[in-house]
């Protein structure tokens, strides 16, 4: 089937961009990550038995959102750093809203997620193994209300 007839353009997983708009004037290409996860929703359910009936039946009862996991190798000094710190250090939440974006080959975004009001919820610095040469790995976990997601026309 050629590329004509075919009508989907399925977009590949490893051109993403994570931005965070009120970082993007400071730091620039500061927020650039090698791995991404947790872009997962699931409706919770509570099984319900009638009287009488063997049968049990489902019932949707809340949405639920996974935790965002960033990882990169790790920066000092960043906007990124101080704005979790703050949270950690002095308990002061500033919720933000960022974006990550699926490339194309053309490096345009094809699907576009915006996490509502996230905030930092752990750090984690990979081990220090001083019989391997390999980079410091930071690990940010962030917690948000919810995501949407806005596809970018094929045609673009």
């Amino acid at each position: 089937m050629s590329k004509s007839q075919y009508p989907y353009n399925i977009p590949v997983g490893f051109s993403f961009k994570v931005v965070f708009p009120l970082f993007a004037f400071l730091d620039g290409n500061e927020c650039m990550f090698q791995d991404v996860t947790g872009i997962n929703v699931q409706i919770e359910t509570t099984d319900v038995q009638e009287g009488g009936v063997s049968a049990t039946y489902k019932l949707p009862n809340r949405v639920k959102y996974d935790n965002l996991v960033l990882k990169r190798g790790l920066l000092k000094g960043s906007s990124l750093y101080f704005w979790m710190k703050n949270s950690f250090s002095n308990f002061d939440f500033r919720p933000m809203d960022i974006l990550i974006m699926l490339q194309d080959e053309r490096g345009i975004p094809s699907v576009t997620w915006m996490f509502r009001k996230t905030y930092p919820v752990a750090v984690k610095i990979s081990e220090f193994k001083s019989m391997e040469n390999s980079i410091v790995i930071e690990t940010l976990e962030l917690s948000y209300n919810y995501f949407e997601r806005v596809d970018t026309p094929s045609f673009i």
